[in-house]
C-alpha cells in the first residue's frame, strides 16, 4: 500500500496518514462512516478516489456518511461518464463540487455547474452525464418511515429554477426600512 502521489494528498496525509492512504493493490481502507461526528476532507477524498482502480472505468464512489435515514456519496466522474438511469427511494441532492454535469429529469436537461446543486423529489427517474470531470457529493435522505412517500413520478412537476436571493433580499431590506421609518 502506498500513498497517492500528489501535493495535497502528502500534506493531509501528514495530518492523518491512516485516513488518507491510497491503496495501490485496490484494498481501499475501511473509515467511519457513521458516528456522532464525522470530519470529512471532501476535496483530499475526491482526489483519492481518481487513484483508485475503478477510476479506470470513468468514475468511482465512496459512501462518506451512512444512517438508516440518510447517505452521503461522493462520486467522481471523468467526462462523458454516466450514471444510467434510475431513481432513489429518498429525496436527492446532486452538489456538483468541480467540474459540470448534465442532468436529465423528466423531460428537461439541465446544466448544473460546480458550485451548484440539483434536488429531486423520491422516486423521480435522472441520469447525469459528465460534461466535464467532475466531483459530486449526493445525498440522499428519506424518512425513518419509509412508508412515507412524499411524492410519485405522477406528481412530479416540471423543473423550477430559482433565481439569485439578491434581488429578493435587497426588496425585503428596502421594505423593512420603509416600515421602520
Amino acid at each position: 500500500m502506498s500513498i497517492a502521489n500528489t501535493t495535497a494528498t502528502k500534506k493531509a496525509a501528514e495530518k492523518d496518514p491512516v485516513s488518507i492512504a491510497v491503496a495501490t493493490d485496490g484494498i481501499r481502507i475501511p473509515r467511519a462512516t457513521s458516528g456522532p461526528v464525522l470530519d470529512l476532507d471532501l476535496m483530499t477524498m475526491a482526489e483519492q478516489l481518481r487513484y483508485e482502480a475503478a477510476w479506470s472505468d470513468g468514475r468511482n464512489s465512496r459512501t462518506l456518511v451512512k444512517h438508516t435515514d440518510f447517505r452521503l456519496i461522493l462520486t467522481v466522474m471523468r467526462a462523458g461518464a454516466h450514471l444510467h438511469r434510475h431513481q432513489a427511494r429518498g429525496t436527492v441532492l446532486i452538489q456538483v463540487m468541480s467540474g459540470r454535469i448534465r442532468a436529465r429529469v423528466l423531460d428537461d436537461v439541465i446544466d448544473v455547474h460546480g458550485g451548484h446543486a440539483l434536488s429531486l423529489d423520491p422516486h423521480l427517474e435522472h441520469e447525469v452525464e459528465a460534461v466535464e470531470e467532475s466531483a459530486l457529493l449526493i445525498t440522499i435522505a428519506w424518512p425513518h418511515d419509509l412508508g412515507i412517500v412524499r411524492a410519485t413520478p405522477a406528481d412530479a412537476t416540471r423543473v423550477r429554477r430559482l433565481a439569485s436571493l439578491g434581488p429578493i433580499a435587497e426588496e425585503l431590506e428596502m421594505t423593512t426600512k420603509r416600515n421602520a421609518a
